[in-house]
């Protein structure tokens, strides 16, 4: 019987890798493209049309930036240091000495660091 312009069999859709996404619709074999900045995709051979937004830190803790395979991670701030913003992609912790709490004569700057700036406190007489 004769086709009528019709194919006699089906085409291969395309799939995508890991760090894409998928264009197009499902009747049609569509094309790869690469995650958009800050996101990300792990699945293979997969029709996803959407990546996934990196992660985001909370407070006390840095960003390191991810990749179009990876949603980044999370460390704590290093001792003297600290960081009070929340779901937050900020690479560097502030420092305590800096951090805008200034002690009068007769204080001293006391919990400074993961999530606090600390407090100034009266010194032991």
């Amino acid at each position: 019987q004769p086709n009528n312009g019709h194919r006699s069999s089906c085409l291969a859709q395309t799939t995508c890798g890991r760090g894409q996404r998928f264009s197009g619709t499902p009747t049609l074999v569509g094309f790869c493209q690469t995650c958009p900045a800050k996101t990300y995709q792990t699945s293979s051979s997969h029709r996803n049309v959407d990546c996934i937004p990196w992660r985001t830190c909370n407070a006390g803790q840095r960003f390191t930036a991810g990749s179009t395979t990876t949603a980044g991670s999370c460390t704590n701030c290093a001792g003297g240091q600290f960081q009070d913003n929340t779901a937050h992609q900020l690479t560097s912790c502030k420092t305590c000495s800096s951090s805008g709490e200034v002690c009068t004569t007769g204080q001293y700057l006391s919990g400074c660091g993961g999530s606090s700036n600390g407090a100034c406190l009266s010194c032991p007489t």
